[in-house]
């Protein structure tokens, strides 16, 4: 089916089109969908069910301007420089089920580019009943995939900082409790261990001032 055939089918899905633009003929309505078309800022394909490319708008050829030739190509040989269908393709899922289909999947453009993230929704074109083509909204989501993933990054460091952070909260209460535990033991041990003896020492020297200073210092 040519681009100007998918136009008219998709004139015809739209059932008061002569009502809402007051249009006087199919091919009056055929150029106002292609005036939107072209002037959408994210990309738009239009594609056969071979998954070759019918029509792009001007977002994608300035989006692919590297390449050579981009209408009539397959899809999947122009945007992801593959020989073969992409495995998650939501165009494809569409063909099969006669429903819209959406896909987040990377990108890359050239070999020195860094890749990037798209967000593909595949929307069926019917006429009579049976798909003729798959209108292939594209959307560049490469900022909100990296924030996502910055804000997720973060999220994570976080947590482990909290688990640090309990972890050391445990290390030194278990710290304060040996302390605790230390001080006891020796605070015990004078009681069973030192006094009696300052007291005996006390007894046997009480007649020497040299000797008694020496263990009331002790004592103290």
């Amino acid at each position: 089916m040519e681009t100007n055939d998918i136009y008219k089918a998709i004139s015809k899905k739209t059932s008061d089109i002569d009502k809402i633009f007051k249009a006087e003929d199919l091919e009056t309505t055929s150029d106002f969908y292609s005036n939107v078309f072209n002037t959408m800022e994210e990309g738009v394909s239009v594609l056969g069910e071979d998954l070759v490319i019918k029509d792009v708008n001007f977002a994608m050829r300035k989006w692919y301007s590297g390449k050579d030739k981009i209408v009539g190509e397959k899809c999947y040989k122009v945007y992801h420089n593959r020989s073969e269908p992409c495995e998650a393709c939501p165009v494809r899922r569409t063909f099969e089920t006669g429903k819209a289909q959406t896909e987040i999947v990377p990108y890359q453009t050239g070999e020195n580019d860094e890749a990037g993230w798209q967000e593909l929704k595949g929307y069926p074109i019917f006429d009579d009943g049976h798909i003729v083509g798959v209108i292939e909204y594209i959307k560049d989501v490469t900022y909100e995939v990296n924030l996502f993933s910055k804000v997720a990054n973060i999220e994570r460091e976080l947590g482990n900082l909290k688990t640090q952070n309990d972890i050391l909260k445990t290390y030194l209460g278990q710290k304060e409790l040996e302390k605790n535990t230390l001080e006891n033991n020796i605070s015990l041990n004078v009681k069973k261990l030192v006094k009696p003896l300052i007291s005996e020492m006390k007894g046997h020297f009480e007649e020497s001032s040299v000797e008694t200073e020496m263990i009331s210092f002790l004592e103290s």
